[in-house]
């Protein structure tokens, strides 16, 4: 929900796909922009540490499922297809 209020929607796909090894993907999340709610992939170290998320799937095809169903493909911003789970 907040990758489509934000309008990130590719940039977090984008740290989705480049953290997956095998059928989990890992990525930060910033503390203190959690804390207000909203979602900052931070660039490097933080000061007070980051949150760090990892999606597990039963198989590599099923974690490439929850991505494109978190952070689906767009075209100038909008998603080209929404997939249920």
């Amino acid at each position: 929900m907040l990758f489509r209020e934000e309008e990130i929607l590719d940039t977090a796909r984008g740290m989705l796909l480049n953290g997956i090894k095998g059928s989990t993907t890992e990525f930060r999340l910033s503390k203190q922009v959690a804390f207000v709610g909203k979602v900052n992939f931070p660039a490097g170290r933080e000061s007070l540490g980051s949150i760090h998320v990892g999606i597990t799937a039963g198989s590599d095809n099923e974690l490439q499922r929850v991505i494109d169903w978190l952070t689906p493909q767009t075209i100038n911003g909008e998603p080209v297809e929404e997939i249920e789970l």
